[in-house]
């Protein structure tokens, strides 16, 4: 689990993460939030946490959030949906 600090700030998740505004407001947010990225790849770029997702498959969604919940807690602040998905 995040340490005290991090765990006192309230959790963001934000979809999308990896691309070029999600990696934004997580920057603009760190300061006051515990962002949790949500992409198609797993990364820990500069201190930004990004777990691994398909928003396409209902596992990979629950494995996702399980990780979240596991590492980060269940209180969820706000999610920010970045995500495109081309069909």
């Amino acid at each position: 689990m995040a340490d005290e600090a991090q765990r006192a700030k309230p959790l963001i998740l934000i979809t999308g993460a990896s691309g070029n505004l999600g990696q934004s407001l997580a920057r603009a947010m760190a300061d006051d939030f515990r962002v949790v990225g949500l992409d198609q790849t797993a990364t820990k770029d500069g201190g930004q946490v990004v777990v691994a997702i398909d928003v396409t498959s209902r596992q990979s969604v629950e494995e996702a959030l399980g990780l979240v919940r596991r590492e980060h807690g269940r209180d969820i602040a706000a999610v920010i949906h970045l995500v495109a998905f081309f069909d």
